[in-house]
């Protein structure tokens, strides 16, 4: 359960005296245990803890629409009606549409179900406590050794904020008003009773006198307890108070840094140090409305406060009052902790008018307790055994943050008294600007320094030549490989009176934190853009570790600036690249070793793959505790795949991939988690390459008489690999003649099982005539069986075939005419495959078809026999027709009917022959079955217009004629004597040859 923020622009014209009307009379907060805030370590908004009471306060922003019609705090009730949870409006809070109210009866969750559900409320989050930070109290002196120090208390000479040498240029005003947000001030002790704020338009009454919704706000107000009286009734405001501006010069007691100055008193810390959330916030409303819209002057907001977690509307209080012209200064916190890593609040809020303060001691180190944050703390200030004002007319030395806080606030209060014109922004800029670079805030604090009155004075110009000013140095980016550049960027840089000369960059070379003569100079740039100088910082060479640089400006008139410094890191070269355009190459079969060096460290790869081929991307963990692997696409953004912990693969990686396309593609391995670094490897496999695969191709049959055959040849690639085919004629098989005649000499055949492997030979056995036995070995080696292996003599060596297979041998079959190689014309085109065979050769050949994707390839051996009958006589024959004189060839015949089918073909139609053939078959079953096949296709080719080869012709004469005949006599196709005389009077008159 998390707050929902209300937007962060809170413009300080909102803050509304009627929005601090206390509707519910006085009404004090809860238990500071009824709820508390934790901060979360990854800096998301603060966690709600579950509260033990049914009652909850909640701090509700309406939104701006729900108000029209509202004309007081108290009618924003009915903005809350409904949702099943009751609520009491306590109180505005002064912001316009901001209340304060109580939920009874219900858990947090159930108000924070409820308050999400209301479309009128733009905001909300649960009022919580605040504590002041305090340590206990350990007194060693009674001297202000955070103003001008000696050595009086044991401490370091100069270890101060050189109070002294700025009070030569001012101790302060009256007409600077700082807001002291605490457990109220003692407005009686005599050494502040002098330089506490009083309300012009108020008197102690019991009545508003000067409209401001609050009663008898005479010295301030006490949120804690709804009253005009702020009175300290605990002391830590009284002390702050006095280190800001107890009255100097006076002969009593001790002297702020402001001998004048005004207080305003501002109670919302009660006796015991808490407060909540809504009570801060009214406080800061309260010095925002009174300057603008009653005039007061109040410039420093004092928070020696903290502990609670993120608020938003704390911090839009706060940032509506940097906008009002207010610097807000807060304690940094007392728990030794980073801030940078776990936020104080309201310290951390990043908020640009506000200054966060750790604490020193009078050695110039950082106080034991103190938080710091190089990023989230921006100086330090004196904070150990401070001596100041207490109530009841009493001094006590206490230490804590709360002690360094007053120390800036009173010093942005005398820097207003001596340029009150000057912006929130030139104020802070002074104070960080205006900083003694100490050692051991080196890296602990923004500026590495401490509080300066008299050099942040001075940056304001207040009398004489002013020096020039360096908000900020930058390392852009402050974190690289030994080798890459850098950008060094001066932001903020400008000259109060004057123009800026040069800026020159350092670079730390003694290791003591602060710049001096003995540092090495990187170089200067005399061109200053938008207040901002930079160079180009080459860190080829640089050993990994950190460094630290300076820089420093100087104007025309020889002054130099303040020294402003950051810190960078520089990395041992990275071992595999970070992006696709360093990545390490790859490829199937590798193993390479990595390391994730430095938390947010990747580790890219790239390969290359083909398209439609399987691959397998691992990653085995040595030191490394757990990784990521990512795979994307060529353009190395687009992620494909990615994989955490893999089955079986513990905390490792793996990702099983095919790839869509052939190209370059990219890996990436990192760390699970930012802070895990360690040493790991990578493997690549799979993407090896697959043999195509040729369907069989079954034998084929043509006849003598044919010009060519086609075969369609069909091949598959799995990875889609472009193919090729080839194709050659090998001699039929040699040894099948050899085979038929081992088989008809020796009678063999086989037993009921055939015999294997008696002799340990892995020899199959046969049986021939008289009872005598043969053996054939793995060799092809036949033998016939004499007692022994070693005394049974060889009969015949065949192939290997003839073992794996022996019914090739005792099933034997008479072998073909094997038809030479170089008789055989082979065509392809694509895939089809054409084999064209010389004219008049009868017997059989084999085709070895090959297909390749380049690299690998798959091989089919067919066999095609070439029969010696043309298509007319096996018509003929199938009819039993099988007279024709065997001195005709059947070329001859063949040619006939060709002559006789272009000169007849259009005589007859297919469908009239159809005809025909289906009334002869019931009186000539014997034939037509045969016949009536051929003359139907046979026909086709003339009558559709299609290429006519020779073999169709010579089919299609075949069916004409018989048709004919069918179609003259009138008892079908007539005798085969008849038929005979008329085919040979035919082939006579064609062809001359019967």
């Amino acid at each position: 359960m998390e707050p929902r923020l209300a937007p962060s622009a809170t413009p300080a014209g909102l803050v509304a005296p009627e929005w601090f009307q206390d509707v519910a009379g006085g009404v004090g907060p809860l238990d500071a245990r009824a709820s508390s805030w934790s901060v979360l370590s990854d800096g998301d908004p603060p966690a709600l803890g579950a509260s033990s009471s049914q009652a909850s306060d909640w701090i509700v922003r309406f939104r701006e629409s729900a108000l029209d019609g509202i004309a007081s705090v108290a009618q924003t009730s009915s903005l809350l009606v409904g949702g099943g949870v009751e609520f009491q409006v306590l109180r505005g809070l002064g912001l316009v549409g901001q209340v304060l109210v109580r939920a009874a009866g219900a858990s947090p969750d159930m108000v924070y179900a409820a308050l999400a559900a209301n479309p009128h409320i733009a905001g909300f989050e649960q009022d919580v406590v605040h504590q002041f930070n305090v340590m206990p109290n350990d007194p060693q002196t009674a001297q202000l050794w955070g103003l001008e120090n000696s050595g009086q208390t044991g401490g370091a000479a100069d270890a101060d904020i050189d109070a002294a040498a700025a009070w030569g240029i001012s101790t302060g005003s009256r007409n600077v008003v700082v807001a002291v947000i605490d457990t109220g001030v003692d407005w009686r002790h005599p050494d502040l009773a002098a330089n506490v704020w009083v309300n012009p338009g108020e008197t102690a009454n019991g009545l508003d006198d000067d409209g401001n919704g609050l009663v008898d706000d005479v010295y301030g107000y006490n949120f804690a307890a709804n009253t005009g009286d702020p009175m300290d009734d605990n002391g830590h405001g009284t002390h702050v108070a006095g280190t800001i501006a107890a009255v100097g010069n006076n002969g009593v007691g001790v002297t702020g840094i402001n001998w004048s100055g005004s207080i305003m008193a501002l109670k919302f810390l009660r006796a015991d140090g808490s407060g909540t959330t809504s009570d801060a916030i009214r406080a800061i409303h309260y010095a925002t409305m009174q300057r603008v819209r009653f005039g007061v002057n109040v410039r420093v907001i004092n928070m020696s406060w903290g502990g609670g977690g993120f608020s938003s509307a704390l911090r839009d209080a706060i940032q509506a009052a940097g906008d009002a012209g207010i610097l807000a200064v807060a304690a940094a916190g007392n728990s030794a902790r980073n801030n940078d890593l776990a936020p104080q609040y309201p310290s951390s809020y990043e908020v640009s008018t506000l200054v966060a303060v750790a604490a020193t001691d009078s050695r110039d180190q950082l106080a034991s307790f103190s938080n710091y944050g190089a990023a989230s703390v921006d100086l330090a200030a004196p904070g150990v055994s401070i001596l100041s004002t207490y109530p009841n007319n009493r001094y006590v030395a206490l230490s804590g943050t709360s002690m360094a806080t007053p120390h800036v606030a009173g010093v942005a209060a005398l820097a207003w008294s001596v340029a009150p014109n000057a912006t929130v922004a030139e104020i802070k800029t002074a104070l960080l600007g205006g900083v003694d670079r100490v050692s051991s805030l080196a890296g602990k604090v923004l500026t590495g320094g401490r509080l300066n009155a008299y050099n942040t004075l001075r940056m304001l110009n207040p009398a004489g030549p002013a020096s020039p000013v360096i908000g900020a140095l930058e390392m852009t980016p402050n974190s690289l490989t030994a080798g890459e550049v850098a950008t060094l960027a001066a932001r903020g840089v400008r000259d109060p009176d004057g123009a800026v000369a040069a800026v020159w960059f350092y670079q730390d070379a003694n290791g003591n934190g602060q710049w001096d003569s003995a540092d090495r100079a990187l170089g200067s740039v005399s061109t200053i853009v938008g207040q901002q100088a930079s160079i180009a910082l080459d860190t080829t060479g640089y050993a990994p570790g950190a460094y630290r640089v300076f820089a420093r400006a100087q104007d025309a008139t020889g002054l130099w600036s303040n020294t402003a410094s950051t810190t960078f890191q520089v990395l041992a070269a990275d071992d595999h690249g970070n992006n696709a355009a360093t990545a390490t190459a790859v490829s199937a079969g590798s193993r390479v070793a990595g390391e994730i060096e430095r938390g947010g460290d990747r580790d890219w790869f790239r390969f290359t793959a083909a398209a439609g081929r399987q691959y397998v991307f691992f990653t085995e963990l040595t030191t490394l505790q757990d990784s990521v692997l990512t795979l994307y696409g060529p353009d190395g953004a687009t992620a494909m795949a990615v994989s955490d912990d893999a089955p079986g693969r513990g905390l490792a990686s793996e990702i099983r991939w095919t790839a869509p396309t052939s190209g370059t593609y990219y890996l990436e391995v990192r760390a699970y988690a930012s802070s895990q670094v360690g040493t790991y490897s990578l493997t690549v496999r799979g993407g090896a390459n697959t043999a195509p695969v040729l369907s069989p191709i079954g034998n084929q049959a043509m006849g003598v008489h044919q010009d060519a055959i086609s075969v369609a040849l069909i091949a598959v690639d799995r990875e889609g690999d472009p193919l090729t085919f080839t194709a050659e004629v090998v001699p039929g098989d040699s040894l099948a003649g050899r085979a038929y005649e081992l088989d008809q000499r020796l009678k063999l055949n086989a037993p009921s099982n055939v015999l294997q492997n008696r002799l340990q030979l892995q020899e199959k056995w046969m049986r021939g005539e008289a009872n005598t036995w043969y053996f054939i070995l793995p060799s092809g080696e036949l033998r016939q069986w004499t007692g022994s292996a070693a005394n049974s003599p060889v009969v015949a060596t065949l192939s290997r075939d003839y073992w794996i297979n022996p019914r090739l041998l005792y099933n034997a079959r008479p072998a073909p005419a094997i038809i030479p190689p170089e008789a055989v014309i082979l065509g392809l085109q694509g895939n089809v495959l054409t084999i064209n065979p010389a004219n008049g050769l009868v017997g059989q050949f084999q085709v070895r078809v090959t297909v390749c994707d380049g690299a690998l390839a798959d091989t089919k051996v067919f066999t095609v026999t070439v029969n010696a009958l043309s298509p007319s006589a096996s018509a003929l024959a199938a009819c039993g027709w099988h007279a024709v004189p065997p001195m005709v060839p059947t070329r001859a015949i063949d040619q006939s009917f060709g002559r006789y089918a272009e000169v007849r073909s259009s005589g007859i139609t297919e469908s009239a022959s159809r005809g025909i053939l289906s009334d002869q078959a019931s009186t000539h079953p014997e034939w037509v079955g045969h016949v009536a096949g051929p003359v139907r296709s046979a026909l086709s080719p003339l009558e559709e217009a299609q290429p006519r080869t020779r073999a169709a012709v010579h089919d299609a004469g075949l069916a004409l004629f018989l048709t004919e005949r069918s179609v003259r006599s009138e008892g079908g196709l007539g005798s085969a004597d008849g038929l005979l005389d008329e085919l040979g009077s035919l082939l006579e008159s064609y062809h001359g040859a019967w």
